[in-house]
């Protein structure tokens, strides 16, 4: 593969994204909720059922506007049958994760409704967002110390120090 260099005429934002990961984010990346990946044993996601869900997210770049890459365009890229991504596809819409999308003209791609996935993804996100938020206990804490902090001078607040240096040495020997 030959090396490629970024295009210098296009303007680019430094995203956390480009910073870890260079030019290999400039064709493209996928946003998937990290608690898919955390969850995905208690939802029943075989690992081909994630990939081609993933497959199908990488294709959904507007809220209105639901993805329909073709399953053998996913098979190719995940080195499997089409049949295997039809499967997988078949799974999911029997677990609620995606819904199949009415064609309004006979030549419309199949699409897929991602809505019922992050219906069924946002228990899981709640339920995260409360364990990892801190408990009014700790934030009025936090608060009390911050105050207790920003009225004392450095010297005040670290006088004691020395001494129990001094004091912890002394217990070692």
């Amino acid at each position: 593969m030959e090396n490629v260099e970024p295009i210098d005429t296009i303007p680019r934002d430094l995203t956390r994204v480009r910073d870890r990961w260079g030019i290999v984010a400039d064709p493209g990346y996928l946003a998937l909720p990290f608690v898919i990946l955390l969850f995905q044993g208690k939802l029943g996601l075989r690992p081909d059922d994630l990939n081609v869900l993933m497959n199908y997210l990488a294709h959904w770049h507007a809220a209105d506007r639901m993805p329909f890459p073709h399953s053998i365009t996913i098979a190719k890229r995940m080195g499997v049958s089409p049949r295997t991504v039809q499967r997988s596809l078949s799974r999911l819409q029997k677990g609620g994760f995606i819904r199949k999308m009415k064609k309004r003209h006979p030549k419309d791609p199949v699409a897929y409704d991602m809505n019922p996935l992050v219906e069924m993804l946002t228990p899981y996100a709640e339920s995260r967002i409360r364990m990892t938020a801190p408990t009014e206990f700790e934030s009025n804490l936090d608060d009390a110390f911050l105050r207790a902090v920003s009225r004392m001078s450095a010297s005040e607040m670290f006088k004691d120090v020395p001494a129990l240096v001094k004091k912890s040495t002394a217990d070692e020997l």
